[in-house]
């Protein structure tokens, strides 16, 4: 006989009970009778997990849902046409002969050449973001040649400025 039946058999004989003993109160069970408790309680544990598991997951995916940004709409655009009946809509007014032209910036194509050009070693994403370009570590915010300033990395792109504002990308 093995060592642990052995043991086994001494354990029995001092408490007088089995391996499947019936629990306290309930002498009377028999050995069927406790192991169909024992897997209706296993059974009642997996129909609760079964349920909990999805049931976490959707309030998880809602929370996460809920977390995102939505941007508020627009402001409506103030018009000239102050006279317009309340809850009608408003229309916006073609600009007066007065108003001045708005100028769009234009980007100079040397200085797209030139962003195109830059030796760029390193790209380190962050706060504040920063390049590594011919060998020495660039900061957003900080001049480069060409009167070019780095604004950061944004969507998987470089961004510079120039002295009028006009904004050039490259994607690293």
């Amino acid at each position: 006989m093995s060592q642990i039946a052995e043991a086994l058999a001494k354990a029995k004989e001092r408490t007088g009970k089995g391996v499947l003993a019936a629990p306290e109160g309930a002498a009377s069970l028999s050995p069927d009778q406790v192991e169909r408790d024992a897997r209706r309680r296993q059974r009642l544990w997996v129909l609760v997990l079964a349920a909990a598991l999805p049931l976490t997951g959707f309030v998880l995916w809602a929370k996460l849902r809920d977390d995102t940004v939505v941007a508020p709409p627009a402001a409506p655009a103030a018009t000239a046409n102050a006279g317009t009946q309340a809850g009608g809509p408003e229309w916006p007014s073609a600009p007066s002969p007065s108003a001045p032209a708005v100028q769009i910036p234009v980007q100079n194509p040397q200085t797209v050449q030139l962003v195109a050009g830059l030796a760029i070693s390193a790209v380190m994403p962050g706060d504040p973001a920063r390049i590594m370009l011919a060998g020495r570590v660039v900061r957003a915010g900080d001049a480069i040649d060409g009167g070019l300033i780095f604004s950061g990395v944004a969507e998987g792109q470089l961004r510079f400025t120039d002295a009028n504002g006009v904004l050039y990308t490259r994607r690293y």
